[in-house]
């Protein structure tokens, strides 16, 4: 993901702080929630997050924002689901799974140039 992704960008965007963390950590990037800390909190609309997509801000998504359900849509008609090596199929449960990726699907949204 770091070598795809722009490194003044969002590394990739997710639900809750709880689940950014790891990102945060290991990589020192700067991770999109889409519920602010708790989950609960709309931090972005759709349009708003069209946007971060398209002025290449953002690529990859973990885990669809519940409390936004219009760009949760958008995000299953616009992106794909990407197949991280080394793990079972996406949206499955596996031990093998990266910390943060446990039974969720990592969505791409921008093609690599």
């Amino acid at each position: 993901m770091e070598a795809t992704t722009d490194p003044d960008g969002y590394l990739l965007a997710t639900y809750t702080a709880r689940d950014v963390a790891p990102f945060v950590l290991r990589t020192g990037r700067a991770v999109f929630t889409f519920g602010g800390f708790t989950g609960r909190d709309a931090m972005v609309d759709l349009e708003g997050f069209v946007e971060v997509v398209e002025t290449d801000q953002l690529r990859y998504v973990l885990a669809l924002p519940q409390q936004e359900p219009e760009t949760a849509r958008w995000i299953r008609q616009h992106c794909w689901v990407v197949d991280v090596p080394g793990t079972t199929s996406p949206g499955a449960s596996s031990n093998r799974r990266p910390p943060g990726i446990q039974n969720q699907v990592l969505f791409g949204c921008r093609l690599p140039e």
